[in-house]
Order: structure tokens, then C-alpha cells, then sequence
């Protein structure tokens, strides 16, 4: 997301895919149309309209980690908390512990 802070003009893009400047693209939706947000294919067709490079995001890196991740046959790593299951010892699906206590 980027902000003219004079105008108070808005730019943001979300779930978009292959395209490494999400800034530029974001300048892009604030500067070239009436738009606020663009997300998914309609933010990676207006990229690629706007002539910004479809590019594979894919490091040795990032593939390493998901391998492991696929052959270890592992939850997805997650952050909640007061749910039972213990995510730290079970996938979920989760269900709040005391759905009443905030």
C-alpha cells in the first residue's frame, strides 16, 4: 500500500502473484485508475498491463523449506493460541478453548 500524503491518494495491491515490484504496482493502481485495491488476477493483470515483468518468485531457498515441509508430511506452521487442540502438538482444525473469556 502506498499514500500520497498531500492528496491522500491510495494505492494497494493484494495476492498478487509473479510480479516482484508490488510497490511500483501499487504507485500503479494510485496513480492510473479510480481504484483504492486491486487483489488477485485482477492485481496480476493489471501489472502485467501496466508492463510490469511476470517473474518466477521461486528461490532454492523457499523450494528447500517447502520440500522438507511436503516430505516431513507437517502442519502448516500457525500462531494460534487458546485453541485446542495444542497446535503445537496437532494440526487442527482448531475450536477455541473458552470462546466466552474476551
Amino acid at each position: 500500500m502506498i499514500m500520497d500524503g498531500v492528496s491522500h491518494d491510495v494505492g494497494a495491491v493484494g495476492c498478487l502473484k509473479n510480479i516482484k515490484n508490488a510497490i511500483g504496482v501499487a504507485r500503479a493502481v494510485m496513480e492510473h485508475t479510480s481504484h483504492t485495491l486491486l487483489v488477485g488476477d485482477d492485481a496480476t493483470n493489471f501489472a502485467v498491463s501496466m508492463e510490469f515483468e511476470l517473474s518466477n518468485l521461486t528461490t532454492e531457498y523457499s523450494k528447500d523449506l517447502w520440500l522438507k515441509w511436503k516430505c516431513n508430511d507437517s502442519c502448516q506452521p500457525n500462531f494460534w493460541r487458546d485453541v485446542k487442540p495444542d497446535p503445537t502438538k496437532q494440526c487442527g482444525p482448531y475450536k477455541p478453548v473458552n470462546r466466552n473469556s474476551k
